[in-house]
């Protein structure tokens, strides 16, 4: 795949990551929580076919109010 979008914040517990895991499903998108060796939890889309699915979901989050960017 091109690579994944995620939600920029990390978060400190799983719950918070939660939380933004449902309002992305809300917005259509399916997403998972990885927890980061740095202890936090982060928020990931993808990973993605090409870069213009990846920049469609990026934009279905900002239309949503979920910030998110793009990694490869």
């Amino acid at each position: 795949g091109i690579g994944d979008v995620y939600k920029r914040q990390a978060y400190k517990t799983p719950d918070e990551a939660e939380t933004i895991r449902a309002k992305i499903a809300f917005s259509g998108l399916d997403s998972s929580v990885s927890h980061g060796n740095d202890g936090r939890y982060r928020v990931r889309i993808g990973p993605f076919h090409s870069e213009g699915d990846a920049r469609k979901a990026q934009s279905t989050l900002r239309a949503n109010d979920i910030p998110g960017q793009i990694i490869h």
